[in-house]
């Protein structure tokens, strides 16, 4: 059984943010169908539905749109790839080309920048306040 768009869509934006595939179904299926399965199922699930490739181009379609908002992106698992299943070559060309297009190292930085700035700047505000 796989799930359709609707719940495809909102796992991506959901892994988005949250950055473990597990948590992400959990939330998008809600708690109370979410308990009526075992772990291993709802892993199995996350998985299955992660691993999709028109899942994994929506995940990336919201990663970019996170960073051209400037918000700091989770660490992510990498999509696992069944390179049992490929010749030799093919799988350590998979593995080899691991990185991510379209991924801009800097827009993390001046997210995390920004973020840093906002804490510092409420913590002083805090201190004034006090100080009062």
């Amino acid at each position: 059984m796989s799930y359709g768009r609707a719940i495809r869509e909102e796992f991506a934006k959901t892994y988005a943010r949250v950055g473990n595939a597990t948590h992400a179904l959990k939330q998008v299926l809600g708690e109370e169908r979410a308990d009526k399965m075992q772990p291993h199922t709802l892993r199995a699930k996350a998985s299955e539905l992660f691993n999709d490739y028109r899942t994994q181009a929506l995940i990336e379609f919201e990663k970019t749109k996170m960073l051209s908002r400037r918000e700091r992106l989770p660490r992510y698992r990498k999509p696992t790839v069944r390179t049992d299943l490929m010749s030799n070559t093919e799988g350590q060309a998979v593995i080899s080309n691991r990185g991510y297009q379209g991924y801009d190292p800097l827009a993390q930085i001046k997210a995390m920048r920004q973020q840093l700035l906002s804490r510092v700047s409420k913590k002083m505000r805090r201190a004034l306040r006090a100080k009062r």
